[in-house]
Protein backbone atom coordinates (compact mmCIF):
# COMPACT_ATOMS: atom_id res chain seq x y z
CA UNK A 1 0.00 0.00 0.00
CA UNK A 2 2.88 2.33 0.78
CA UNK A 3 4.43 1.64 -2.64
CA UNK A 4 1.15 2.41 -4.38
CA UNK A 5 0.86 5.67 -2.47
CA UNK A 6 4.42 6.63 -3.50
CA UNK A 7 3.66 5.93 -7.14
CA UNK A 8 0.47 7.98 -6.97
CA UNK A 9 2.26 10.91 -5.36
CA UNK A 10 5.10 10.72 -7.89
CA UNK A 11 2.62 10.74 -10.78
CA UNK A 12 0.76 13.71 -9.29
CA UNK A 13 3.98 15.64 -8.79
CA UNK A 14 5.01 14.92 -12.39
CA UNK A 15 1.67 16.15 -13.73
CA UNK A 16 1.95 19.34 -11.67
CA UNK A 17 5.46 20.00 -12.99
CA UNK A 18 4.22 19.57 -16.58
CA UNK A 19 1.37 22.01 -15.90
CA UNK A 20 3.82 24.57 -14.51
CA UNK A 21 6.08 24.27 -17.57
CA UNK A 22 3.19 24.55 -20.02
CA UNK A 23 1.81 27.56 -18.16
CA UNK A 24 4.83 29.73 -18.99
CA UNK A 25 4.20 30.14 -22.73
CA UNK A 26 4.71 33.24 -24.90
CA UNK A 27 1.83 35.63 -24.44
CA UNK A 28 0.21 37.27 -27.49
CA UNK A 29 -2.64 39.72 -27.06
CA UNK A 30 -5.43 39.99 -29.59
CA UNK A 31 -6.32 43.31 -31.20
CA UNK A 32 -9.43 43.55 -29.02
CA UNK A 33 -7.38 43.07 -25.88
CA UNK A 34 -4.90 45.74 -26.97
CA UNK A 35 -7.69 48.20 -27.70
CA UNK A 36 -9.29 47.46 -24.34
CA UNK A 37 -6.03 48.49 -22.67
CA UNK A 38 -6.32 52.00 -24.09
CA UNK A 39 -10.10 52.56 -24.15
CA UNK A 40 -10.87 51.76 -20.52
CA UNK A 41 -9.06 51.06 -17.28
CA UNK A 42 -10.62 48.47 -15.01
CA UNK A 43 -7.72 47.98 -14.00
CA UNK A 44 -5.88 46.45 -16.93
CA UNK A 45 -5.39 42.71 -16.51
CA UNK A 46 -2.62 41.03 -18.48
CA UNK A 47 -3.98 37.87 -20.03
CA UNK A 48 -2.54 34.63 -21.27
CA UNK A 49 -3.18 33.34 -24.80
CA UNK A 50 -6.33 31.38 -25.50
CA UNK A 51 -5.94 27.70 -24.94
CA UNK A 52 -3.03 27.93 -22.49
CA UNK A 53 -3.14 25.47 -19.61
CA UNK A 54 -3.03 28.17 -16.95
CA UNK A 55 -5.90 30.12 -18.48
CA UNK A 56 -7.94 26.96 -18.95
CA UNK A 57 -7.57 26.02 -15.30
CA UNK A 58 -8.35 29.60 -14.23
CA UNK A 59 -11.78 29.38 -15.88
CA UNK A 60 -12.89 26.86 -13.27
CA UNK A 61 -12.27 29.33 -10.44
CA UNK A 62 -15.03 31.85 -9.61
CA UNK A 63 -14.09 35.25 -11.01
CA UNK A 64 -14.39 37.03 -7.67
CA UNK A 65 -11.81 34.89 -5.90
CA UNK A 66 -8.76 36.42 -7.59
CA UNK A 67 -10.17 39.89 -8.24
CA UNK A 68 -8.71 41.44 -5.10
CA UNK A 69 -5.19 40.36 -6.11
CA UNK A 70 -5.25 41.86 -9.62
CA UNK A 71 -4.31 45.41 -8.65
CA UNK A 72 -1.28 44.06 -6.75
CA UNK A 73 -0.24 41.97 -9.76
CA UNK A 74 -0.48 45.03 -12.00
CA UNK A 75 1.60 47.14 -9.64
CA UNK A 76 4.12 44.29 -9.37
CA UNK A 77 4.29 44.03 -13.19
CA UNK A 78 3.45 40.31 -13.09
CA UNK A 79 1.72 39.23 -16.35
CA UNK A 80 -1.08 37.23 -14.72
CA UNK A 81 -4.63 37.99 -13.72
CA UNK A 82 -6.02 37.16 -10.30
CA UNK A 83 -7.43 33.73 -11.13
CA UNK A 84 -4.31 32.65 -13.01
CA UNK A 85 -2.14 33.64 -10.07
CA UNK A 86 -4.44 31.69 -7.73
CA UNK A 87 -4.13 28.59 -9.94
CA UNK A 88 -0.35 28.96 -9.98
CA UNK A 89 -0.33 29.22 -6.20
CA UNK A 90 -2.37 26.03 -5.87
CA UNK A 91 -0.20 24.14 -8.36
CA UNK A 92 3.12 25.15 -6.79
CA UNK A 93 1.92 24.62 -3.21
CA UNK A 94 0.42 21.23 -4.07
CA UNK A 95 3.59 20.15 -5.89
CA UNK A 96 5.87 20.99 -2.97
CA UNK A 97 3.41 19.53 -0.47
CA UNK A 98 3.24 16.29 -2.45
CA UNK A 99 7.01 16.21 -2.69
CA UNK A 100 7.32 16.62 1.07
CA UNK A 101 4.84 13.80 1.65
CA UNK A 102 6.71 11.58 -0.81
CA UNK A 103 10.12 12.16 0.77
CA UNK A 104 9.27 12.21 4.47
CA UNK A 105 5.92 10.33 4.55
CA UNK A 106 4.64 12.89 7.02
CA UNK A 107 1.37 14.73 6.45
CA UNK A 108 2.51 17.60 8.68
CA UNK A 109 5.49 18.27 6.42
CA UNK A 110 3.17 18.36 3.41
CA UNK A 111 0.81 20.81 5.14
CA UNK A 112 3.66 23.05 6.30
CA UNK A 113 5.21 23.01 2.81
CA UNK A 114 1.86 23.93 1.23
CA UNK A 115 1.38 26.86 3.62
CA UNK A 116 4.95 28.08 3.18
CA UNK A 117 4.68 28.12 -0.63
CA UNK A 118 1.36 29.95 -0.39
CA UNK A 119 2.82 32.59 1.93
CA UNK A 120 6.02 32.91 -0.08
CA UNK A 121 4.08 33.51 -3.31
CA UNK A 122 2.17 36.36 -1.68
CA UNK A 123 5.40 37.72 -0.23
CA UNK A 124 6.96 37.63 -3.70
CA UNK A 125 4.11 39.71 -5.13
CA UNK A 126 4.42 42.26 -2.33
CA UNK A 127 8.19 42.40 -2.77
CA UNK A 128 7.89 42.88 -6.54
CA UNK A 129 5.27 45.58 -5.99
CA UNK A 130 7.51 47.40 -3.52
CA UNK A 131 10.47 47.19 -5.91
CA UNK A 132 8.44 48.59 -8.79
CA UNK A 133 7.13 51.39 -6.60
CA UNK A 134 10.61 52.18 -5.31
CA UNK A 135 11.96 52.32 -8.85
CA UNK A 136 9.08 54.52 -10.00
CA UNK A 137 9.48 56.95 -7.10
CA UNK A 138 13.20 57.19 -7.81
CA UNK A 139 12.46 58.23 -11.40
CA UNK A 140 9.59 60.58 -10.61
CA UNK A 141 11.70 63.49 -9.35
CA UNK A 142 13.84 63.48 -12.50
CA UNK A 143 10.72 63.31 -14.67
CA UNK A 144 9.22 66.32 -12.87
CA UNK A 145 12.42 68.30 -13.33
CA UNK A 146 12.43 67.43 -17.04
CA UNK A 147 8.78 68.44 -17.43
CA UNK A 148 9.28 71.71 -15.53
CA UNK A 149 12.21 72.68 -17.77
CA UNK A 150 10.23 71.74 -20.89
CA UNK A 151 7.28 73.89 -19.82
CA UNK A 152 9.62 76.83 -19.15
CA UNK A 153 10.91 76.38 -22.71
CA UNK A 154 7.40 76.81 -24.13
CA UNK A 155 6.10 73.23 -24.28
CA UNK A 156 2.56 72.43 -23.23
CA UNK A 157 1.83 70.04 -20.37
CA UNK A 158 1.03 67.16 -22.75
CA UNK A 159 4.17 67.83 -24.81
CA UNK A 160 6.27 67.89 -21.65
CA UNK A 161 4.68 64.64 -20.48
CA UNK A 162 5.32 63.04 -23.88
CA UNK A 163 8.96 64.13 -23.70
CA UNK A 164 9.31 62.57 -20.24
CA UNK A 165 7.74 59.30 -21.46
CA UNK A 166 10.31 59.13 -24.28
CA UNK A 167 13.34 60.17 -22.27
CA UNK A 168 12.77 58.33 -18.98
CA UNK A 169 13.30 54.55 -18.55
CA UNK A 170 10.70 52.00 -17.45
CA UNK A 171 8.52 51.74 -15.42
CA UNK A 172 7.83 55.50 -15.49
CA UNK A 173 7.98 55.72 -19.29
CA UNK A 174 5.38 52.94 -19.64
CA UNK A 175 2.99 54.52 -17.12
CA UNK A 176 3.38 57.97 -18.65
CA UNK A 177 2.78 56.48 -22.10
CA UNK A 178 -0.39 54.71 -20.95
CA UNK A 179 -1.75 57.96 -19.50
CA UNK A 180 -0.97 59.82 -22.74
CA UNK A 181 -2.72 57.18 -24.83
CA UNK A 182 -5.80 57.50 -22.64
CA UNK A 183 -5.79 61.27 -23.23
CA UNK A 184 -5.40 60.78 -26.99
CA UNK A 185 -8.44 58.48 -26.99
CA UNK A 186 -10.64 61.13 -25.38
CA UNK A 187 -10.16 60.64 -21.64
CA UNK A 188 -9.83 63.94 -19.79
CA UNK A 189 -6.45 64.88 -18.39
CA UNK A 190 -7.80 64.82 -14.83
CA UNK A 191 -9.30 61.35 -15.23
CA UNK A 192 -6.20 59.95 -16.95
CA UNK A 193 -3.99 61.25 -14.14
CA UNK A 194 -6.32 59.78 -11.51
CA UNK A 195 -6.19 56.43 -13.32
CA UNK A 196 -2.41 56.74 -13.26
CA UNK A 197 -2.35 57.19 -9.48
CA UNK A 198 -4.57 54.14 -8.95
CA UNK A 199 -2.43 52.06 -11.28
CA UNK A 200 0.88 52.97 -9.62
CA UNK A 201 -0.15 53.49 -5.98
CA UNK A 202 2.54 56.06 -5.24
CA UNK A 203 2.05 58.75 -2.59
CA UNK A 204 4.55 61.00 -4.39
CA UNK A 205 2.65 60.62 -7.65
CA UNK A 206 -0.61 61.35 -5.85
CA UNK A 207 0.94 64.58 -4.57
CA UNK A 208 1.96 65.56 -8.09
CA UNK A 209 -1.43 64.75 -9.62
CA UNK A 210 -3.29 66.65 -6.89
CA UNK A 211 -1.14 69.73 -7.47
CA UNK A 212 -1.60 69.55 -11.25
CA UNK A 213 -5.39 69.19 -10.98
CA UNK A 214 -5.58 72.16 -8.58
CA UNK A 215 -3.39 74.23 -10.90
CA UNK A 216 -5.62 73.43 -13.88
CA UNK A 217 -8.67 74.55 -11.91
CA UNK A 218 -7.37 77.75 -10.29
CA UNK A 219 -4.45 78.64 -12.56
CA UNK A 220 -0.85 79.45 -11.73
CA UNK A 221 2.68 78.75 -12.89
CA UNK A 222 2.76 75.02 -13.65
CA UNK A 223 6.53 74.87 -14.08
CA UNK A 224 6.98 76.41 -10.63
CA UNK A 225 4.52 73.92 -9.15
CA UNK A 226 6.38 70.98 -10.69
CA UNK A 227 9.72 72.37 -9.46
CA UNK A 228 8.41 72.65 -5.90
CA UNK A 229 7.09 69.08 -6.03
CA UNK A 230 10.45 67.95 -7.42
CA UNK A 231 12.26 69.51 -4.46
CA UNK A 232 9.80 67.97 -2.00
CA UNK A 233 10.17 64.48 -3.49
CA UNK A 234 13.96 64.78 -3.55
CA UNK A 235 13.99 65.67 0.15
CA UNK A 236 11.67 62.78 0.98
CA UNK A 237 13.84 60.30 -0.93
CA UNK A 238 16.95 61.55 0.86
CA UNK A 239 15.30 61.18 4.27
CA UNK A 240 13.99 57.72 3.37
CA UNK A 241 17.47 56.54 2.38
CA UNK A 242 18.88 57.82 5.66
CA UNK A 243 16.15 56.04 7.63
CA UNK A 244 16.70 52.78 5.73
CA UNK A 245 20.40 52.94 6.52
CA UNK A 246 19.78 53.52 10.22
CA UNK A 247 17.14 50.77 10.51
CA UNK A 248 18.84 48.14 8.33
CA UNK A 249 20.14 46.18 11.32
CA UNK A 250 16.69 46.06 12.92
CA UNK A 251 15.06 44.82 9.72
CA UNK A 252 17.62 42.05 9.22
CA UNK A 253 17.26 41.00 12.86
CA UNK A 254 13.49 40.80 12.44
CA UNK A 255 13.78 38.59 9.35
CA UNK A 256 16.26 36.25 11.03
CA UNK A 257 14.27 35.98 14.26
CA UNK A 258 11.03 35.43 12.35
CA UNK A 259 12.35 32.78 9.96
CA UNK A 260 14.81 30.86 12.12
CA UNK A 261 12.25 28.71 14.06
CA UNK A 262 10.55 27.57 10.84
CA UNK A 263 13.87 26.75 9.20
CA UNK A 264 15.03 24.71 12.21
CA UNK A 265 11.69 22.88 12.45
CA UNK A 266 11.74 21.89 8.75
CA UNK A 267 15.37 20.85 9.01
CA UNK A 268 14.64 18.59 11.99
CA UNK A 269 11.60 17.09 10.26
CA UNK A 270 13.69 16.14 7.23
CA UNK A 271 16.71 14.91 9.22
CA UNK A 272 14.92 13.10 12.06
CA UNK A 273 11.10 13.14 11.88
CA UNK A 274 10.77 11.29 15.22
CA UNK A 275 12.66 14.02 17.07
CA UNK A 276 9.59 16.28 17.10
CA UNK A 277 7.16 13.41 17.51
CA UNK A 278 5.86 14.46 20.94
CA UNK A 279 5.49 18.04 19.79
CA UNK A 280 3.35 17.25 16.75
CA UNK A 281 1.38 14.26 18.06
CA UNK A 282 -0.02 15.47 21.37
CA UNK A 283 -2.58 18.18 22.20
CA UNK A 284 -0.04 19.93 24.44
CA UNK A 285 2.45 19.98 21.58
CA UNK A 286 -0.10 21.50 19.20
CA UNK A 287 -0.94 24.13 21.80
CA UNK A 288 2.75 24.96 22.17
CA UNK A 289 3.12 25.24 18.38
CA UNK A 290 0.10 27.53 18.22
CA UNK A 291 1.41 29.70 21.03
CA UNK A 292 4.81 29.91 19.38
CA UNK A 293 3.31 30.92 16.03
CA UNK A 294 1.20 33.63 17.67
CA UNK A 295 4.22 34.93 19.60
CA UNK A 296 6.38 34.89 16.47
CA UNK A 297 3.76 36.80 14.50
CA UNK A 298 3.31 39.43 17.22
CA UNK A 299 7.06 39.90 17.57
CA UNK A 300 7.60 40.18 13.83
CA UNK A 301 4.79 42.74 13.48
CA UNK A 302 6.19 44.80 16.35
CA UNK A 303 9.67 44.81 14.83
CA UNK A 304 8.25 45.83 11.46
CA UNK A 305 6.30 48.65 13.08
CA UNK A 306 9.41 49.92 14.83
CA UNK A 307 11.70 49.95 11.80
CA UNK A 308 9.07 50.97 9.21
CA UNK A 309 9.13 54.75 9.63
CA UNK A 310 6.85 56.70 7.30
CA UNK A 311 8.12 59.94 5.78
Amino acid sequence: MLVSLDKLISLSAGVLVVIIILSFQPRHKTIAQRLHKFTSWQPEVKVTPRGSVLQTLARYIPSGWGKSREIDLIRANIPLNGNEFLVLQIVLASALGGLGLLVVHNILVAIVSFILVWIMSLAYVNHAKEQQLKLFNGQLADALNLMANAIRSGFSFLQAMDMASREMPAPLSAEWGSALKEMQLGVTIEQALENLTVRVGSADLDLMVTAIIIQRQVGGNLSEVLSNIHDTIKDRLRIQREIQTLTAQGRISGYIIGGLPFFIALLLLFINPNYLGQLISTPLGWAMIGGGLVSQTIGFVIIRRIVNIKV
